[in-house]
């Protein structure tokens, strides 16, 4: 059926309904634009407003941590880094005997630094030690050359420890 042959069929149809009638259909008309507005507009408005409101607490959440970050790095700035004293070897050596490592070969290296190798070591310990080190005699590991060994989790290692 064609357009131009609904809209005549659709007035004579209208013309034959009574007041009460014509008023029904336009009432359930009207529900049917508002249902639909509701379903075409106002749902998603409402599901996007719910997603932004979760986008929006999570940005908040990362910005405090940011601002916190900023604050600490500023933090950090402002204090005067500690000045690292005594003897670079004997503050290896102490730490190793308290992680219970024992390097085959420790040289001294240029600029109050030393050279350590490991036949073999854990490389969770070896990694502890550089943090311990680097936090508590201010050495820093400057060179790696780990090598993997067949044991898991243990490595060959030669690293350089300068101030």
């Amino acid at each position: 059926m064609s357009t131009i042959a609904f809209v005549p069929r659709a007035r004579s149809w209208w013309h034959t309904k009574s007041g009460r009638e014509r008023t029904i259909a336009m009432l359930l008309g009207a529900l049917a634009l508002v249902a639909l507005a509701w379903l075409a507009v106002l749902e998603p408005l409402r599901a996007d407003t719910a997603r932004l409101e979760r986008e929006l607490a999570q940005a908040r959440e990362r910005l405090a941590l940011g601002q916190t970050r900023a604050s600490d790095i500023a933090a950090l700035a402002r204090s005067a880094p500690a000045v690292a004293t005594g003897d670079a070897r004997a503050q290896f050596d102490a730490a190793a005997i308290r992680l219970g490592v024992k390097p085959v070969a420790v040289e001294r290296a240029a600029q109050d630094g030393l050279r350590v190798t490991f036949d073999a070591i854990a490389f969770d310990t070896l990694t502890r030690l550089v943090d311990e080190l680097q936090r508590e005699a201010k050495l820093r590991g400057t060179e790696l050359d780990a090598t993997a060994l067949v044991e898991p989790g243990r490595v060959r290692a030669e690293i350089t420890l300068r101030r």
